[in-house]
């Protein structure tokens, strides 16, 4: 209880069933340190170093963490509640079990990290930056972000609940068989993204520019993107469900298999695209175009377009059904095996 440490350095320590209370811990370094059952509340540690280190079934309430250095370090069964890390450095750390609640992060590196069974919620994060991340089941809920960096990194059956990314960088990073709810991003810039069967709700992206994205079996709900521009798009076997995208520019994509529900494009183009075995019904359009697009087994079902045009198109076993085009433009389209069915061209 009210513990001051000053200047200490522990080498090839093991400890168990320690409780800290009220407790300040300044220029400490542990190396080759065990600790089990470790409780920690009302504390603050200030250039704190721990390298080779393993914490097992803990807890920190109300615990602050200032200028600290873990190298080679787990924490198997270990609790977080508020709590604030700054100016820290994470490398070689694994995470199991591992949760943390109300937590706060300024200037926080994270390097080499693997989890299972991670949780975090009510969390802010203000200039991290993730360097070679792997997770398994990792959860966030309620997180706020703001200029991070992200490389490299590997999300296994994860969900993101209400999270929000502003001034973000990502590169290399993969989800497979995670969940998306009530996402945000804005400005922000992606690289070499990956989805493999994962499903969005409520996604939102603002001032968005994406590099070579990767989509397979991914199914979209209540999509909403402004301002985005895309390079280089593959996607298999995607499901886009009633959503919308305004001012938004797609350049050099392949997209086959996919299917396009209630979906409007508002100023929106379309560039070197091709598209397979793809279905859109119940959409809209105002001002788009698609320019060097090449479209196979492609099917348009109510479709209604204003400003509407097409130029370099070439169209292979394609159906129009129940459409209207409005002062809308078609130049250098051919179309073969063509099928329409009540479609009205108007001015």
């Amino acid at each position: 209880l009210n513990a001051s440490y000053v200047n200490v350095t522990e080498l090839n320590i093991t400890s168990m069933n320690i409780t800290f209370i009220n407790s300040t811990f300044i220029n400490n370094t542990k190396i080759n340190y065990t600790v089990t059952l470790l409780t920690m509340k009302n504390s603050s540690l200030v250039n704190y170093t721990a390298i080779n280190a393993s914490y097992v079934n803990g807890s920190e309430i109300n615990v602050t963490l200032c200028n600290a250095t873990f190298v080679n370090a787990s924490f198997v069964s270990y609790t977080r509640v508020n709590h604030t890390v700054c100016h820290s450095k994470l490398v070689n750390v694994s995470l199991v079990n591992y949760a943390s609640f109300n937590g706060s992060y300024l200037n926080v590196t994270f390097h080499n990290i693997t989890s299972y069974n991670e949780t975090a919620i009510n969390e802010t994060r203000v200039n991290t930056t993730l360097l070679l991340v792997n997770a398994t089941r990792f959860y966030r809920i309620n997180v706020t972000l703001v200029n991070e960096t992200e490389m490299n990194g590997l999300y296994l059956n994860s969900t993101f609940i209400n999270v929000t990314h502003a001034n973000l960088t990502m590169n290399n990073v993969t989800l497979i068989s995670s969940t998306f709810l009530n996402h945000t991003l804005w400005n922000v810039s992606l690289v070499n993204m990956t989805y493999i069967n994962s499903t969005s709700y409520n996604w939102t992206s603002i001032n968005v520019t994406s590099f070579n994205e990767t989509n397979v079996n991914l199914t979209v709900y209540n999509y909403t993107a402004i301002n985005v521009t895309e390079f280089n798009l593959t996607a298999v076997n995607v499901s886009l469900l009633n959503s919308s995208h305004v001012n938004y520019t797609r350049l050099n994509c392949s997209i086959a298999d996919s299917l396009f529900h209630n979906v409007s494009y508002v100023n929106y183009s379309s560039i070197n695209c091709t598209y397979i075995n793809s279905t859109w019904v119940d959409g809209s359009s105002f001002n788009t175009s698609n320019i060097n697009q090449t479209r196979i087994n492609v099917t348009v079902l109510y479709f209604n377009a204003t400003l509407y045009k097409e130029h370099n198109v070439s169209a292979v076993n394609e159906s129009f059904l129940h459409s209207l085009f409005v002062q809308s433009n078609f130049t250098n389209v051919t179309q073969f095996n063509l099928t329409m069915k009540n479609v009205s061209f108007i001015n």
